[in-house]
């Protein structure tokens, strides 16, 4: 499931948000967003969900992409 991580990962760097700021729209602690773009920590499928949403992305579209891609079915 690692597509899914690297895309969230890169949007997450790539959106130009801090990570205070995506932590204030998410709702996602900021030291949970930080240990997780330093890959010291995975998240949960309702954690990456309101990430993606507080960066306007479809995470139902990158989940399905993964999954096609890699026939997994394990969560982040």
């Amino acid at each position: 499931m690692s597509d899914i991580v690297d895309q969230l990962r890169s949007a997450i760097q790539e959106s130009g948000m801090t990570q205070a700021k995506l932590s204030e729209h998410s709702g996602v602690p900021q030291p949970t967003i930080s240990r997780f773009v330093r890959e010291e920590r995975t998240i949960t499928f309702p954690v990456a969900a309101q990430i993606a949403d507080a960066l306007g992305m479809e995470l139902r579209y990158v989940w399905y992409s993964a999954v096609s891609t890699d026939g997994g079915g394990e969560l982040i």
